[in-house]
């Protein structure tokens, strides 16, 4: 500890001392050597040593650490919520949960209940119970809550209305839906899940499902609705479930940027459709490369590689067709955002909110994880802080550096590897 205090070294912590350090460090207030050995360790969660290393946290208050286990607890919320995992977790451990743009939730109002759930084990103790959702809503991201969920559910609760941190978010969220660019906060990025965006559908669609299903029930010309999100380095692969329809009638793949909402996608010139007969449109024209047919249960899946410029349809996991020449100026709102153009009714597809690629993929899609297209950040890091106090409406600072004694050191692997045996 003396040495990292008079030199910043790091170089020394190994299996066998790392946690007389983290006791040693919490014991003399040096932080930056314990959140080193924090950020060293959570490197090794999984879900056979999770609670082990939250009851370090909870004892050490080791914020990099409990931001791997917030990170880890997300990745599988959905599972351990479920089986009723998580009521034992202190609040800034699930406001570590919450924080992630990759949390397992089919939506946002799921996500709300789940909180008021959790508080309410604490409506014993008013005080306790309050500041529980205090430090929590701020993570839950209230511009995705429906409307007509706002006022019945989060208004309508009288156990949370008179709370101030619910009113702060809740004339925050008014605010942006008025005038979506006057607020910028955690709270108005999307999480990765693939979902239909209301204002890039067409009228005479009808959305379900938390948004994940779009249907046509009457109505005898092409229309065609937009993801909220594009696929991206990070997130490269989504998935069309036909959940009924006939051939001639639908075709699915993706939009640069945005198009009309009538007439079908592939008849732009910045958009490439699987048609369920089998041939690729863009430009109004049909490309080279045709697949099969598809119909109703068909899943069709729909790979970018930004690394060769090529958009590769899969129909139930098998490969179909492709579009070479894709365009690279992909950055913001120019990406390629998955796309359902429908024709006759009766016919629905389904975004999966997260899919899982084929094995044939997952290579591919790991060697360019990370690459940037033209100017475009990717849309989550793993690289969690710990949470800021959220004061009279102020932003959630998602951005700030890690103080630089907190950093991992230039070479962890190399750590990590000693750690294993821990």
């Amino acid at each position: 500890m003396l040495k990292h205090m008079y030199t910043g070294a790091t170089d020394f912590i190994t299996n066998e001392n790392v946690m007389p350090l983290v006791r040693l460090s919490n014991e003399y207030g040096i932080d930056s050597l314990k959140e080193v050995c924090g950020e060293l360790l959570g490197a090794l969660v999984s879900d056979d040593n999770l609670f082990y290393f939250l009851d370090i946290v909870e004892k050490y208050k080791v914020k990099q650490l409990e931001a791997a286990c917030g990170e880890h607890l997300a990745d599988n919320f959905g599972t351990m919520l479920e089986e009723d995992k998580l009521n034992d977790l202190p609040p800034s451990t699930w406001a570590e949960m919450l924080r992630s743009d990759d949390l397992q939730i089919r939506s946002e109002e799921q996500l709300f209940e789940a909180v008021i759930r959790y508080a309410n084990q604490f409506k014993g103790d008013k005080e306790k119970r309050d500041q529980a959702l205090t430090t929590i809503l701020p993570f839950v991201r209230f511009p995705f809550l429906s409307p007509k969920f706002l006022v019945k559910n989060v208004e309508g609760d009288k156990t949370i209305a008179d709370l101030p941190i619910v009113h702060e978010l809740l004339h925050e969220t008014y605010r942006h839906k008025v005038y979506p660019t006057s607020v910028k906060t955690i709270r108005t990025r999307p999480r990765k899940g693939f979902i239909f965006d209301e204002e890039n559908t067409a009228p005479g669609l009808t959305l379900s499902e938390d948004k994940t299903k779009l249907s046509l029930a009457s109505g005898g010309s092409w229309l065609n609705g937009r993801a909220l999100l594009p696929l991206t380095p990070d997130n490269p692969y989504c998935e069309f479930k036909i959940e009924y329809g006939s051939a001639s009638q639908i075709m699915v793949g993706v939009i640069q940027g945005t198009c009309a909402t009538t007439g079908y996608a592939g008849q732009y010139a910045n958009g490439w459709t699987y048609y369920s007969a089998g041939q690729i449109y863009h430009a109004g024209g049909t490309l080279p490369s045709v697949g099969q047919a598809y119909g109703t249960g068909d899943v069709i899946g729909c790979f970018m590689d930004f690394e060769k410029n090529v958009l590769t349809f899969y129909k139930n996991g098998t490969e179909a067709c492709h579009a070479d020449n894709m365009p690279t100026n992909l950055d913001g709102k120019n990406g390629l955002f998955p796309s359902v153009s429908i024709n006759s009714p009766p016919n629905a597809v389904s975004l999966v909110p997260r899919p899982q690629p084929p094995e044939s993929l997952k290579s591919k899609m790991t060697s360019q994880r990370g690459k940037k297209v033209g100017t475009q950040t990717p849309l989550s890091t793993k690289t969690p802080r710990a949470p800021k106090t959220f004061i009279g409406g102020a932003d959630l600072d998602d951005t700030a550096e890690i103080s630089p004694s907190a950093r991992k050191p230039s070479d962890p692997t190399s750590f990590i590897k000693r750690f294993l045996k821990f």
